[in-house]
């Protein structure tokens, strides 16, 4: 995480990172959630996150001018 926020621009900072490890509590839980709803593994799960929100990514890229 710490590389990762180091390559934005601006470089590193400190509290984007902290902010980035934090949430990853909330995203696990989202994919236990998921995976206990839908009733499907925790890597079905997560790879159903990955990809709604990869999704919501290129649609917000392609609303940008």
């Amino acid at each position: 995480i710490n590389v990762g926020v180091e390559l934005l621009p601006g470089g590193y900072d400190e509290l984007k990172s902290i902010e980035k490890i934090e949430g990853i509590y909330d995203q696990l839980k989202r994919v236990f959630a998921i995976s206990k709803q839908e009733n499907i593994s925790t890597r079905d799960a997560a790879g159903r996150l990955a990809k709604e929100r990869l999704a919501e990514g290129r649609a917000a890229r392609n609303t940008v001018p």
